[in-house]
């Protein structure tokens, strides 16, 4: 993938832009390590369903179900008073990858924290101690029922040429809007 990234990187400068054409990146289970830390919270407040299923055994992208909730409102209530998203668990790999394009690019992060009202500052906060990154721009979308691919307006002055997910639809929807876009691995 960074080869393909570098390569359109090179495209565009050819092109004779002087602006850096942006990367977007989702930030749960792509860069931070959202299930580590969920269930690691789930441990603490008691809340897993099955105890002795670790994280790594999750295969579902539905996480609630892995938790004693039945509904998306105590759930949302739960991470934000859990602080689920307000530890520096990084995922595999995440750091030598973004330690090679920070300098190349606008860097975008398109989050579905939509639920936390202090989404913006602690994905900002998160990215600066754990990649050194001051991000060009974090836009904050809704959980469930939100269409990612429509804040793409959001990332103006230079075109997207990347955008990467651990969420099959929401790539499919950028692949459908033009948008080059990659699933990260991940069990579900």
């Amino acid at each position: 993938m960074l080869k393909i990234i570098i390569n359109a990187k090179i495209q565009f400068q050819l092109k004779g832009k002087d602006m850096k054409p942006w990367l977007i990146f989702d930030v749960d289970d792509v860069l931070f390590d959202f299930t580590k830390s969920l269930y690691e919270a789930g441990q603490k407040h008691g809340k897993l369903r099955d105890p002795s299923m670790h994280h790594n055994q999750w295969t579902q992208y539905n996480h609630p179900i892995y938790l004693k909730y039945d509904d998306q409102e105590s759930f949302r209530e739960f991470l934000v008073d859990a602080k689920v998203q307000e530890t520096d668990y990084t995922c595999d790999g995440t750091q030598e990858f973004m330690a090679k394009i920070k300098d190349d690019f606008s860097l975008g992060f398109l989050t579905a924290r939509g639920f936390n009202p202090n989404a913006e500052k602690i994905t900002h906060e998160f990215l600066e101690r754990a990649y050194g990154i001051k991000a060009d721009k974090v836009v904050i979308s809704g959980m469930y029922g939100d269409n990612k691919v429509s804040h793409l307006p959001k990332f103006s002055g230079a075109p997207v040429i990347s955008y990467l997910d651990d969420n099959a639809q929401h790539v499919k929807e950028f692949q459908e809007a033009g948008i080059p876009s990659y699933l990260m691995s991940r069990n579900w």
